[in-house]
């Protein structure tokens, strides 16, 4: 029997980088704090497996980066990388219930270890703009001119 004890892709960009999520109306934002190349990777691997199809957004520091995706669809490409980390690494034909559950509890604790936190403004905006007047007067009755009789 052998003994499985693999690090995972997932398990490199994870320790490399914090993760956190913040609900964002129908969807979650994520932010990835750390090394950039780790979190360009992380952003990479999960818009590859259809997480998310936005770019990855500077917190302006140039250490902290968001992105928007639903949790049930980075779930599952972290599922994926996982997966595909154990086949690569692994020699698995012939090994009862395959790589999958495992692939699926390495994702799933991963997931688990996220951070909740508030790093986005969800306030309301309260900008007030003046448009001045607006009337529906006669041309005549602001510029000068006489009256053609119409009132």
């Amino acid at each position: 029997m052998t003994k499985i004890k693999p690090e995972s892709n997932i398990d490199q960009m994870k320790n490399q980088i914090t993760i956190t999520t913040q609900p964002f109306g129908n969807t979650t934002a994520f932010l990835l704090e750390g090394d950039k190349k780790q979190i360009e990777n992380f952003h990479n691997a999960m818009y590859n497996y259809s997480a998310t199809n936005g770019e990855l957004h500077d917190m302006g520091n140039g250490k902290a980066f968001y992105f928007y995706a639903q949790p049930e669809a980075v779930l599952e490409a972290m599922t994926k990388v996982a997966l595909y980390a154990l086949c690569n690494k692994i020699k698995a034909k012939g090994l009862k219930g395959g790589l999958l559950s495992l692939a699926k509890q390495k994702a799933q604790d991963k997931f688990d270890s996220f951070k909740e936190g508030r790093f986005l403004r969800t306030s309301i905006s309260t900008d007030v703009f003046n448009l001045g007047s607006i009337t529906a007067e006669k041309p005549s009755d602001y510029c000068g001119a006489i009256s053609s009789g119409r009132d």
